[in-house]
């Protein structure tokens, strides 16, 4: 009996984590908790072979430092210099998706929110190249595309990266499908019942 008791116990055990477990995704999908989360960014570059040559990112380099690094010595005042400068708290690593003699796509991600502040003053480092992020945060329900050129911004657009309240046809709870910048569905899923629509 009483090695059926531990049995018993250990099964409750794991059960009981495997519900904090998926209480814990079902909840960092929703966007509840509050956490450092990381937005996702596809950054395409158009421009000069010449300003294009100069941006010699390699895949894991540190993406501002080469051009807007932080000053040494900065004491207390590194999160808002970060946030001021760069549009975010820590710098990022560099990953090429594509790049030709005019061109550059890569691929970041930064905490919390995407770069803007950054891309601005990289366009006015180099004032011959169009700067178009890509950016989305599923966490805090947010996406967007911003372009910058010569150190101005040409477009920004920001909305939901999820869509309004869905009513699921299988389990009856509701839930919200993750849609593009146009608010088109691109993943319908019912997190509660786990179906694909």
């Amino acid at each position: 009996m009483l090695s059926l008791l531990k049995t018993v116990d250990v099964i409750l055990a794991v059960s009981g984590a495997l519900d904090l477990l998926s209480n814990f995704y079902h909840i960092t999908i929703y966007g509840k908790i509050k956490m450092p989360n990381w937005c996702n960014n596809t950054l395409r570059i158009n421009g000069t072979a010449e300003e294009i040559a100069q941006l010699n990112w390699k895949d894991n380099d540190s993406f501002f430092a080469p051009f807007i690094p932080r000053p040494e010595n900065i004491g207390d005042d590194w999160y808002d210099w970060s946030l001021r400068n760069w549009g975010c708290k820590w710098d990022c690593q560099v990953e090429i998706v594509d790049d030709s003699d005019d061109y550059l796509e890569i691929q970041l991600n930064t905490p919390w929110s995407p770069p803007l502040s950054g891309i601005l003053k990289l366009s006015i480092l180099f004032p011959n190249c169009t700067f178009e992020l890509k950016y989305s945060e599923p966490g805090c329900d947010f996406q967007g595309q911003a372009i910058y050129e010569n150190g101005k911004e040409i477009e920004h657009l920001q909305t939901s990266f999820y869509g309004d309240e869905t009513k699921c046809l299988e389990c009856g709870e509701t839930y919200r499908p993750e849609v593009d910048l146009d608010g088109d569905i691109t993943y319908n899923y019912c997190y509660h019942c786990h179906t694909e629509f």
